[in-house]
């Protein structure tokens, strides 16, 4: 058919972020002239839609810092030195200071928020604790982190509305989904081998024709406030 298809992955455990996805323009280039194609003939590019479980409704724990000593999981352990953390590995992930530093000030404001929720703290002002912080760009000149784009009790309303359309965004990604864990690969399977049996029985004379199909369990989760 004279035709190539290109399939461009990672490893789901190295440290990423959730930004567009990119390939670097020099490896594409070094890739085309190697297969001998002409970069401005590509009829089609597909990119993988479904939602983190991880970054979008936490079902697993981040590395953001080394052990902080207080706070859930800040044992001074030694394995713990091994892992790569948001704080001091993502700089080349995130581009530039901004980026960076305000990606970060999120998430210890998230953290706190909920902490709070938690110990039923009153009068935590969260906006004005993020807008306080600052950082030194590139140039070394210091900035203020910006303000959250939304707040979890004064724009309930919009908050509500945002975790509807990701809840229907994943109900229809999940629908798609064809399971690459273990576990999931491995109900796949086994969903695959009872199909086909039942269509073993269906090609016995007298026995009914009749359609079978594979469902889907959607898992529903609380999402990260």
């Amino acid at each position: 058919m004279d035709t190539n298809i290109i399939f461009v992955a990672f490893k789901g455990n190295d440290i990423h972020s959730g930004f567009a996805p990119s390939a670097d323009p020099l490896i594409l280039e070094s890739w085309m002239q190697e297969l001998g194609l002409d970069a401005n003939d590509v009829s089609r590019i597909n990119y993988v839609s479904y939602p983190s479980k991880a970054a979008c409704s936490r079902h697993t724990t981040h590395s953001i810092s080394p052990p902080l000593t207080f706070g859930n999981g800040g044992a001074q352990v030694d394995y713990k030195s091994t892992h790569l953390n948001y704080l001091e590995h993502s700089h080349y992930i995130f581009g530039d200071q901004y980026t960076f530093f305000n990606r970060m000030a999120r998430e210890l404001i998230f953290g706190m928020w909920n902490y709070c929720q938690q110990s039923h703290f009153g009068n935590v002002d969260i906006s004005n604790i993020i807008t306080s912080m600052t950082y030194e760009d590139e140039d070394g000149n210091t900035q203020h982190c910006d303000s959250l784009p939304f707040h979890p009790i004064h724009d309930a309303g919009y908050v509500n509305l945002m975790r509807a359309r990701f809840q229907r965004h994943k109900n229809i990604a999940m629908t798609y989904y064809i399971g690459i864990t273990k576990s999931e690969y491995k109900n796949k399977q086994a969903q695959l081998i009872r199909v086909e049996s039942l269509e073993t029985q269906d090609d016995v004379e007298g026995t009914p024709k009749v359609c079978y199909s594979i469902s889907y369990d959607v898992c529903k989760s609380n999402l990260h406030s």
